[in-house]
């Protein structure tokens, strides 16, 4: 279910470093219906980044596979084994190969294959910066000091000091967030325990900023000491 409270603080540590005593934790809350709609205008006009669907995937393989494979006595074959893998239904070792080169074939060869898997690509780099900037409230045991630009978001300079793949994990799990944990999310996640925003869901902060995770101390209320890098938070 997507989360209706738009100023709770949810906390995601990095699943490679649970047992740290001192390992960073990021909060994020929910965004609201229009939030939602403006974080993904900006994915699909400023970054060429929208949502890609299976269904356009498979229609582009489909187009070029005929296109440049008409004569291949196995396009049939190749058009029934991404029909059967789309119904979700187990292809052998053989099979799965054999679409891995259809599609690195269609990717060099087929313009509007290759567009998709580019677009698929950014979304997938580019998605949990944007969730990063526009909804982390807040962090604990990080070496940046917490802050927000004049547009209400997290700044570049800022960015720029916290460890990136901490980055793109906190910001995949704001995304899940954002969306119900059975969203269908369209770029991967860098481990599934950071994929999937339920495995922290003991480690929820209040919306006044303290927490109620006992695997780390409170987080502290706006306006904590500014330059301690370690522990920085702000409500929304």
């Amino acid at each position: 279910m997507i989360p209706t409270d738009t100023t709770t603080g949810h906390a995601y540590v990095p699943s490679w470093r649970k047992d740290d005593e001192a390992a960073p934790r990021y909060f994020f809350r929910a965004a609201g219906v229009v939030e939602r709609a403006q974080m993904e205008a900006e994915l699909s006009g400023i970054f060429a980044a929208g949502r890609v669907f299976p269904f356009e995937l498979i229609s582009a393989f489909r187009n070029g596979l005929q296109a440049l494979l008409s004569d291949d006595p196995e396009i049939d074959t190749l058009l029934e084994l991404v029909e059967t893998e789309s119904r979700g239904e187990t292809l052998s070792a053989s099979d799965r190969q054999a679409l891995i080169q259809a599609r690195a074939v269609l990717a060099q060869h087929w313009p509007e294959y290759r567009e998709l898997v580019a677009q698929q690509e950014r979304r997938k780099e580019i998605a949990p910066i944007v969730v990063f900037r526009r909804f982390c409230i807040g962090w604990e045991n990080v070496d940046a000091k917490w802050s927000l630009g004049k547009d209400k978001q997290v700044p570049e300079a800022v960015l720029a000091a916290i460890d990136p793949m901490e980055m793109i994990g906190a910001g995949n799990f704001g995304y899940g967030l954002i969306y119900g944990a059975a969203d269908d999310r369209t770029f991967q996640q860098p481990s599934q325990s950071d994929a999937d925003p339920s495995t922290s869901s003991s480690d929820m902060s209040r919306a006044d900023g303290t927490s109620k995770a006992n695997d780390g101390p409170a987080t502290p209320a706006l306006n904590s000491q500014a330059g301690s890098g370690a522990s920085s938070t702000s409500g929304s």
